[in-house]
């Protein structure tokens, strides 16, 4: 609890110096444009890698790990330890590909509600989709439906796209860049196993059965990490580690986003990252607690602005 509230007052003095040196937008734009360079990279890096042009310049396994991390210079990647040791997913300048994909869909939601850098919103979601990421996939799907709700028409191309990409990718299962495995064959499903993208129904179980023990406090950080199971990365993840209480905590600049700024494009966002939180939940580091709090933030701003221009 301590690091979490040394980490909320690092954001709270970040923001405030930013807001006290009027460059709030201007930060987010550059935060936007670096991560916009990273998706670009990763694209770049994805086409030369695969055609066995790049080379990884430091390789890591980490010790009880199924995944390979490598860095290329221009970007990293993570890859499965064994099966598809061939597939190369990059994840920018992080170290898991859905990292990245949470922020360019975090970015979007930002830019498109208060930045409006037109560049990032062209380019930025058709270059992520190299992360292989189904929640990006499902985010993405969710942003550009809501965001042209009366004009789904506007879509029509990029589902033809995709139509036609689907018979391709299928052609890949098996192969040395077996994308199928990544993408749709994760949501293959049967009787017994379910869904086959769903690699952490294990964590849920243990989460939840974490939470069911402890539900109102959770059984706190430090006896989260030391359960000696898999319980990362699943929509009891802060249930079982902060209980109800905490649940409730950690995703309240949510609820007071909501309660603030009733604008279609703000609450629209809101439904995209909440739907994320399902997949990837709130993990208690810096950029979390950058990206959220600084959009409750720019919904402050911005109700207060168009309070100032009505009065």
């Amino acid at each position: 609890y301590y690091t979490r509230i040394i980490l909320l007052l690092i954001t709270y003095s970040f923001l405030l110096l930013l807001c006290r040196n009027g460059i709030l937008k201007k930060f987010w734009f550059y935060n936007n444009r670096f991560i916009l360079l990273q998706t670009i990279l990763s694209l770049v890096g994805f086409i030369l890698a695969t055609a066995g042009v790049l080379k990884p310049l430091i390789t890591v396994i980490p010790s009880e790990s199924f995944h390979v991390y490598r860095f290329y210079g221009i970007l990293c990647s993570k890859i499965g330890y064994s099966g598809d040791s061939n597939f190369f997913r990059p994840s920018g300048y992080f170290d898991d590909p859905g990292a990245l994909a949470t922020w360019v869909i975090f970015g979007l939601v930002i830019n498109r509600s208060f930045i409006r850098d037109s560049l990032y919103s062209k380019l930025v979601p058709w270059f992520t989709i190299v992360t292989m990421s189904i929640a990006y996939y499902v985010q993405l799907a969710l942003f550009l439906m809501l965001k042209n709700v009366t004009t789904l028409y506007k879509l029509v191309p990029i589902v033809l796209c995709v139509y036609i990409a689907i018979p391709y990718i299928n052609s890949t299962e098996g192969s040395n860049f077996d994308i199928y495995s990544k993408t749709l064959g994760r949501l293959e499903s049967d009787s017994e196993k379910g869904i086959a993208g769903n690699n952490r129904q294990i964590q849920m179980d243990n989460a939840s059965r974490i939470f069911y023990r402890s539900p109102i406090f959770g059984v706190g950080s430090k006896n989260w990490v030391n359960q000696g199971e898999q319980v990362s990365d699943n929509p009891y993840e802060v249930l079982s580690k902060d209980g109800i209480v905490g649940y409730i905590i950690t995703y309240l600049p949510l609820l007071f986003i909501l309660m603030t700024n009733q604008k279609r494009e703000i609450f629209c966002g809101l439904i995209v990252i909440f739907v994320g939180y399902q997949q990837r939940p709130f993990h208690f580091n810096f950029l979390q607690d950058l990206y959220l709090w600084s959009f409750l933030l720019f919904a402050l701003l911005d109700k207060e602005q168009n309070y100032k221009k009505i009065t």
